[in-house]
């Protein structure tokens, strides 16, 4: 085993491209290239996401116009397939768009454009339905109905299948919702489908643009950014807490920029700003600054003995990804982060376990080299996110879709869904503490403080302590010894 990878992986970090869990294994990172001879082996990266403001010069008609031909073209040269095509249909912009324009591209096919959505009845702060319908609809309207697939995501939950996701990848996920799609590829695989298209993270490859609230701030342009994340807070309503979290990441960090930038002057200044405008401890941010604070020792779910372990040590002091100080520079570290390959990495596999494959039309090169050359106005205008794509769609989704300010949040139900498989928990635990020995302070995962944890949850579920457990069951579930299994049955 590696045990910087576990100590990452306790962490919640997910910035490293290469290492896994297990020592002598590694990961070809994004965009590189491996060429072994026989004197050698050499690696390389033959593409890097780049902003170079070639398209700010376009009209909004032109950007539009343009978004709209690459994402046609993107989806069209996903579709072919001698077997029947799905897609993820979630109700977001994203899966409806490629949903659509597939749809409408296989038009003159024999072959049925079957969907597969999670939906959430017992949940409905989760449920997506109504858009949904707008898109089934719509698509009926059009002489092209959709053969739809639902999956009742609140009636079971993660843990259930946490073994056989955790066998899948060899490893523990970070991603809690999996579960979702590993049983939405059950049911495409038994649809008779091979190919599915999804709309995964289209809104990093357009950018909701929320780094333009540091870059105005950064210009020193304050009151501008204040109106602007009031105008995000008001579209993103069902979000809790949207206004603290993006002062916290896009407005804070302001001081740390300019200091980094050589502007100490302006960082100081920039400093009174936020705690005039969002509280704070004066003495505590300048220490801060000056990097004369330590950082609170954050363990996350490590026991005592493996935090105290040289290797843990130096995963929590590694140098963390660095937020853009523009919404050009923030767009890039979003296409480039570790996180986006993990995700990939994850879906890749779960698709393949059911002999799918999963194609993403969004993150068609020359889609992200498009979006990645627009300039903020494209992303983010008068609070409205991924403004290229808004109008891109007009004629393309229904229109009360187009226009939804905002989507709703799946953090609701992932709340409640540990309630579903709870032995599996409760088997977790004892996996865990049996490692731990007696005092449950050793092995690698503290199994006291999980205890409580759980005590916590069942008592009153909350989003942080489902997290924790979920990490931790799935860890479990890769350490604990099991016996070799097939590939999922028909």
């Amino acid at each position: 085993m590696d045990e910087a990878r576990i100590a990452d992986f306790l962490l919640m970090q997910l910035d490293e491209k290469e290492s896994t869990f297990h020592r002598h294994v590694r990961r070809l990172p994004p965009a590189h290239v491996m060429v072994v001879r026989h004197d050698g082996v050499e690696m390389r990266r033959y593409w890097r996401p780049v902003a170079d403001g070639s398209g700010a010069h376009l009209s909004d008609e032109d950007a539009a116009t343009r978004f709209r031909a690459l994402f046609e073209q993107a989806v069209a040269c996903r579709l072919r397939s001698v077997h029947p095509v799905g897609s993820f249909l979630s109700g977001g912009l994203d899966s409806s768009a490629v949903t659509v324009v597939a749809s409408r591209l296989l038009a003159s096919s024999a072959l049925p454009m079957d969907t597969f959505s999670a939906v959430f009845p017992e949940e409905t702060r989760s449920d997506e339905s109504p858009w949904m319908a707008l898109v089934e609809q719509q698509a009926q309207a059009e002489g092209r109905p959709l053969r739809r697939h639902l999956f009742q995501g609140d009636s079971t939950g993660p843990l259930e299948v946490i073994d056989e996701i955790t066998r899948c990848l060899g490893a523990p996920s970070s991603a809690a919702n999996l579960y979702q799609p590993w049983q939405m590829l059950r049911m495409a695989r038994d649809a008779g489908v091979r190919v599915m298209l999804g709309g995964h993270d289209g809104d990093t490859v357009v950018s909701h643009g929320f780094a333009v609230l540091t870059e105005l701030a950064v210009a020193g342009r304050w009151d501008d950014a204040d109106r602007q994340l009031a105008e995000i807070g008001t579209l993103l309503g069902n979000y809790e807490g949207v206004r603290k979290s993006l002062a916290r990441t896009y407005l804070r960090t302001v001081p740390g920029h300019l200091w980094r930038a050589g502007h100490y002057l302006r960082a100081l200044r920039a400093l009174e700003q936020v705690f005039r405008r969002y509280g704070g401890s004066r003495k505590t941010m300048l220490l801060e600054l000056l990097g004369r604070r330590k950082p609170q020792a954050h363990r996350g779910l490590a026991s005592v003995s493996f935090a105290g372990s040289a290797v843990f040590r130096a995963r929590q002091a590694a140098p963390r990804a660095q937020m853009g100080a523009s919404a050009a520079e923030d767009h890039v570290r979003g296409i480039d982060s570790g996180l986006m390959a993990y995700a990939f990495e994850d879906i890749e596999c779960v698709s393949s376990a059911f002999g799918i494959e999963s194609r993403h039309p969004f993150f068609d090169k020359r889609l992200v080299e498009f979006c990645l050359s627009l300039p903020a106005r494209q992303k983010i205008r008068d609070g409205w996110t991924r403004v290229v794509q808004r109008e891109a769609m007009r004629g393309v989704l229904p229109e009360p879709l187009r226009t939804r300010p905002d989507k709703s949040n799946l953090g609701h139900n992932f709340n409640a869904s540990l309630k579903h498989g709870g032995a599996r928990m409760d088997q977790a635990l004892a996996t865990l503490a049996g490692m731990a020995g007696e005092d449950k302070q050793g092995g690698y995962v503290d199994a006291a403080m999980l205890e409580k944890v759980l005590a916590r949850y069942r008592q009153v579920p909350k989003a942080n302590d489902a997290l924790l457990l979920y990490l931790a069951a799935g860890f479990a579930a890769w350490i604990r010894p099991s016996p070799k299994v097939s590939p999922p049955s028909p």
